[in-house]
């Protein structure tokens, strides 16, 4: 142990902008498929993600060791821990030591290491494929001890999607040859396909679906633009391509939850006859993509709006209460979102008395350090008894 909080210790010397410097080769490399006689792009990107993850280890593994001794002893931040020290140990042993200087020069440079590599990654997601709710209520019971609940969170949730990101795009790399991230990300069939989602799990918890109007508006590289309108869902799915370059799983879940909170506004505000509105807006000049959701539901209470970005704030009510308009819930049931395979949460299978993610109050801050990733945002303006709308921005990659 000591000398797993040495190594951890210097590893994570490098700033928080390094780490992003570092990230920025490692989750999305410079070329879109492996060849097939040349390897040497595939052990580059393996050892560019050994060392991030050991670096991505290293820091949150420290951060909750900075915790006090009573918080990590808390079952659910424990376990947290350990989960991180076993992925450290995992990378370990295929380094062969645990001295610095070993972990600094190891290098994979042949098809074996790198199976080794990819076998260990498997593990290493398995290890931190359901840990979220473990999380959640950890940091819920040992919030005291944190003196900035949300940036702790905000770091270590950003993090985790980047440790993931990182090893799942290594998997595919040496499975298939394929860069995790789309250069030709077809945004009208990802939309469509929340917009169904979503729409299943009002059917479910509501009895009811959503109807929605869209508008497309494209900003070429000349400055010409090109608007289509009156788009419906029952016609989205004709519509012509939109083409990002960005990673689907990323993209997608940020729309779920926001297409599901903007459902759930309007029909428990019995405005369900009432579409959400959606302008998708691709500006080729800057490379980036914009939507704005709006309904007409109740809005969002002053009160509250500035709370929505705190992890384990929820606006969700709980069946046995009788809330007022400025009541905060901490959990219940609501409308599930399957978190992505970023998130760890798998096989996802709808129920309508089991509350998954939907509720625990991480769906819109979660969104929110999706889009800051790549530089990305959310804003949103809400008018109390009018309705919501939001704004999303994603930066090109």
């Amino acid at each position: 142990m000591n000398i797993l909080k040495s190594t951890i210790s210097k590893s994570s010397q490098l700033t928080h902008m390094q780490l992003i410097s570092k990230l920025a080769i490692s989750p999305v490399p410079n070329y879109e498929r492996i060849l097939k006689n040349d390897k040497s792009q595939l052990f580059n990107n393996a050892n560019d993600s050994l060392q991030t993850v050991l670096i991505l280890l290293s820091k949150r593994s420290k951060k909750i060791f900075e915790l006090r001794f009573i918080s990590i002893m808390n079952p659910y931040i424990n376990k947290i821990l350990n989960d991180y020290l076993n992925s450290y140990s995992e990378i370990l042993k295929l380094i062969g030591s645990v001295e610095i200087e070993n972990v600094k020069n190891f290098k994979i440079n042949n098809l074996e290491d790198n199976e080794k590599f990819v076998k260990i990654s498997e593990k290493i997601l398995e290890i931190h494929s359901d840990n979220i709710i473990d999380l959640s209520n950890g940091i819920r019971e040992v919030s005291h001890d944190i003196n900035k609940v949300n940036e702790f969170l905000n770091i270590h949730l950003s993090e985790r999607i980047l440790l993931r990101l990182i090893l799942n795009n290594h998997l595919n790399l040496s499975n298939n040859g394929i860069n995790l991230l789309n250069t030709k990300l077809n945004v009208i069939e990802t939309l469509n396909k929340s917009i169904n989602f979503v729409n299943g799990m009002t059917l479910l918890k509501y009895y009811e679906n959503i109807n929605f109007k869209i508008e497309t508006i494209i900003i070429n590289k000349d400055n010409s633009i090109i608007k289509n309108s009156n788009i419906t869902e029952k016609t989205l799915q004709f519509q012509d391509e939109i083409i990002f370059p960005y990673f689907q799983d990323h993209l997608e879940y940020v729309l779920n939850e926001l297409i599901k909170n903007s459902s759930r506004a309007l029909i428990e505000s019995n405005k369900n006859d009432l579409p959400i509105n959606i302008l998708i807006l691709i500006n080729k000049l800057n490379n980036s993509l914009q939507f704005k959701f709006s309904d007409n539901g109740n809005g969002i209470h002053p009160k509250v709006i500035d709370k929505l970005w705190n992890y384990s704030f929820t606006t969700v009510k709980n069946n046995n209460e009788n809330p007022t308009e400025d009541t905060v819930f901490d959990s219940s049931k609501d409308i599930q979102i399957n978190a992505s395979n970023d998130l760890g949460i798998n096989n996802f299978k709808p129920n309508p008395n089991l509350n998954i993610i939907a509720g625990m109050g991480y769906g819109l801050p979660l969104s929110l350090t999706y889009c800051k990733l790549f530089n990305g945002g959310i804003k949103i303006q809400s008018i109390w008894g009018k309705g919501t709308d939001v704004y999303v921005n994603f930066k090109g990659i």
